[in-house]
């Protein structure tokens, strides 16, 4: 069993207000520390990052941000890499999976009034490209390791930050977010072999 967990992510968020006063539309990106977690190979991951880009919209209950609560909506594009390195059959290996997809979190933000908010949601993926890289194997059974991947994956999202005003109605937002995928993604092991293969 294979699962994106986004441990640690930074977004810079600049909104404004636009159409209503309720509603923020903005750029959003974000750096991710990203784990393709597999309780088999835990010994094996090393530290691995990500970069996603899209827009942010956030419908909020009255005319303040950071002073209210409201729904949000981001939709990115998100580049995933699991970098993975050890030993196979006495010779040390290294290797990585990239994985494209579109992101669609969807959450309730809490206000507190003094700019600083807290973030409750899902978060929807669904998997464009999915690739397997090595430059010390001798042998990649599926390069393109998108036809037994998963296309679609669903978790929970938590998240805090806060607002910061430049102008009457011009926002950065910084935060933290941690997204953890409940889905099972299947694909390929740090080998590119079969993950679901029952004889492996």
């Amino acid at each position: 069993m294979k699962k994106i967990i986004t441990l640690l992510f930074v977004s810079y968020i600049f909104t404004a207000n636009s159409f209503a006063q309720s509603l923020t539309v903005g750029g959003l990106g974000q750096i991710k520390n990203t784990w393709l977690i597999n309780s088999n190979v835990m010994d094996q991951i090393d530290p691995s990052f990500g970069f996603s880009g899209g827009v942010s919209l956030c419908w909020y209950f009255n005319q303040h941000v950071g002073q209210n609560s409201g729904l949000g909506l981001d939709l990115l594009y998100t580049g995933f890499n699991q970098k993975y390195s050890g030993t196979l059959q006495n010779n040390d290996y290294d290797s990585k999976i990239h994985l494209t997809y579109l992101n669609f979190p969807l959450y309730y933000r809490f206000g507190t009034g003094s700019g600083a908010y807290f973030e409750v949601g899902a978060d929807m993926s669904y998997i464009l490209t999915a690739n397997f890289t090595t430059s010390t194997l001798p042998e990649v059974p599926y390069p393109n390791s998108k036809p037994l991947t998963n296309l679609f994956a669903v978790g929970p999202l938590l998240g805090f930050g806060i607002d910061i005003p430049l102008t009457e109605d011009l926002y950065i937002t910084t935060g933290l977010r941690f997204v953890y995928a409940l889905t099972d993604l299947k694909g390929v092991d740090p080998y590119g072999r079969d993950i679901s293969n029952p004889s492996l």
